[in-house]
């Protein structure tokens, strides 16, 4: 299965979040899911590419062409797409992934996120399991989720497709196995 990330080009001050990045690239990999990114070689995003390539994992990176040249797009990707906009980056992420993690980062992380799922409200696209890592870390966001269902101004169908994991474990058992053979 696909799995888009949504993950940052940082490293963020806590060294957790590289060592989760990583271990969820592997674990992809070791899972038989192909890794669909942001395409870029640093931080977060680099750690999660890496380990999946290490570990002989299928790396789709998509990446917006000449918006970032201080972030390296991953040449050596088994696909790499490049976009002519943020925005375009972002429809191919969602279009090419058949379940979404989601890791801790800032703005982008979130927009992306959020187009996700706003597009899963309103039935422009299909309702996909969104996996959020890190329930200390996105705390704020599920408390404003159950007040949100509470008021009525949530589909229930959206939020159950939601799941809120301490790490990347708990990720892949709900991602399950994929026992299907990769083509590299």
């Amino acid at each position: 299965m696909n799995v888009t990330v949504f993950l940052s080009s940082r490293d963020g001050k806590n060294p957790l979040y590289k060592k989760a990045s990583t271990h969820l690239g592997a674990r992809l990999a070791q899972s038989g899911h192909t890794l669909v990114y942001g395409g870029s070689k640093e931080g977060c995003m680099g750690a999660i590419s890496d380990a999946a390539l290490l570990h002989h994992g299928r790396v789709i990176a998509v990446y917006p062409d000449g918006f970032l040249p201080l972030e390296p797009p991953r040449q050596n990707a088994s696909q790499l797409y490049l976009t002519k906009s943020m925005d375009e980056r972002k429809r191919k992420l969602i279009d090419l992934g058949d379940a979404f993690v989601v890791m801790p980062g800032g703005f982008g992380t979130m927009e992306e996120a959020f187009q996700l799922l706003t597009e899963m409200a309103i039935n422009q696209t299909r309702i996909r399991p969104v996996i959020f890592v890190g329930k200390t870390f996105y705390s704020s966001l599920s408390h404003f989720i159950q007040l949100q269902l509470k008021e009525g101004m949530l589909s229930s169908e959206v939020a159950s497709a939601m799941h809120f994991v301490d790490n990347i474990e708990e990720t892949i058992n709900l991602l399950g196995e994929n026992h299907l053979e990769q083509a590299i």
